[in-house]
């Protein structure tokens, strides 16, 4: 692992005042094994940082929240393009774990699941002793980037001082309540980050497939980039805006930057269900040969929110209950979401 780059972040993060150690990869840390499946095929593979020259300082500036250093210490291949990760983040100016509401591992790209709760002061889970210095193991699928196959970009939310959580240190915290960091190589032509932490790569390679009328004439590749392309849009529920938020705004794909509130907004799919809390009433008219029976009112449930979707929250007037195996859990006071309940 290039503990150097650990180093260079941490001191590019945190100056001399509060500066996370630089021995950050910590072997004594135990991970959260969040690891479902049985992968007995399972081999080491090395990792190291795609985007190592980009400013990663950049997003925060260290105002929005607390500075920090995350990095993928290790991984396994365990076949059909899955990879076991473990993942090691270390943050200074946290409060005591008992001012912590929520934290989680969310938008995991991952054949067993998108979100891992490390802690739910709402669902009474606590997974870690720390609240700024943490790992975690989870399975994740290869993205494939040119000949190489990388972790996908995932975010690490936080919220304090709302749920059940203790609300002591809330006068003398600096940062924003709710926030999350990110990992991957979205730069701009400056490359300065949109992200918190580099994408990591595996020393794998993907073997370009040969067409079955390929000819003996060897083919010609053009060189290597030293450096990727900017990109100008956010993988799904990234953080893309609110008060003090420096990075893009724009989403991919199918997703839209939907404002929860003044301090926080997020990549969210685009809707396309109600979402409104008053229940449905229909009228049903029941008619015979004879007669026409007194019509009658038939109330559907409520709506409820999808998972990932907003479920509270001050001012909010839409669903409060999340579909089956979906726990409406408080991010921040104006903002709650429908999260894995966690088993």
């Amino acid at each position: 692992m290039n503990s150097k780059l650990i180093i260079a972040v941490a001191s590019a993060l945190f100056g001399t005042v509060n500066a996370v150690p630089t021995t950050y990869s910590n072997s004594s840390i135990t991970p959260v094994d969040f690891v479902s499946g049985t992968y007995p095929d399972a081999t080491p593979v090395d990792v190291h940082p795609r985007c190592p020259n980009l400013n990663f300082n950049w997003k925060n500036q260290g105002t929005v929240y607390p500075p920090a250093a995350g990095e993928v210490t290790s991984a396994e291949s365990l076949g059909n393009g899955d990879y076991e990760i473990v993942f090691q983040f270390h943050a200074a100016d946290c409060p005591p774990i008992s001012n912590l509401d929520q934290l989680a591992i969310i938008g995991v790209d991952s054949p067993e699941k998108q979100t891992y709760l490390l802690h739910d002061s709402n669902q009474k889970i606590n997974r870690i002793v720390d609240s700024c210095s943490w790992a975690a193991k989870f399975v994740v699928y290869g993205e494939k980037e040119n000949n190489k196959v990388c972790v996908p970009g995932f975010q690490i939310h936080y919220s304090w001082f709302s749920g059940l959580a203790s609300s002591e240190y809330a006068s003398s915290f600096k940062y924003n309540e709710a926030y999350e960091y990110s990992m991957g190589c979205v730069h701009d032509n400056n490359n300065n980050a949109q992200t918190d932490f580099p994408q990591y790569c595996f020393d794998a390679d993907i073997l370009p497939s040969t067409p079955s009328n390929s000819s003996s004439i060897p083919a010609t590749s053009a060189p290597a980039s030293t450096s990727s392309a900017p990109q100008t849009c956010l993988p799904a529920w990234s953080q893309c805006g609110g008060q003090d938020w420096l990075g893009i705004s724009e989403c991919c794909g199918d997703f839209v930057c939907e404002k929860s509130n003044d301090y926080y907004s997020q990549c969210v799919p685009k809707q396309t269900t109600l979402s409104s809390s008053a229940p449905c009433t229909i009228t049903l008219t029941r008619s015979s040969s004879s007669s026409t029976a007194t019509a009658s009112e038939v109330t559907l449930p409520a709506s409820q929110a999808e998972l990932y979707y907003q479920c509270g929250g001050k001012s909010w007037s839409g669903p409060t209950a999340c579909v089956e195996g979906a726990t409406c859990s408080s991010m921040n006071p104006w903002y709650y979401q429908c999260v894995q309940t966690a088993y």
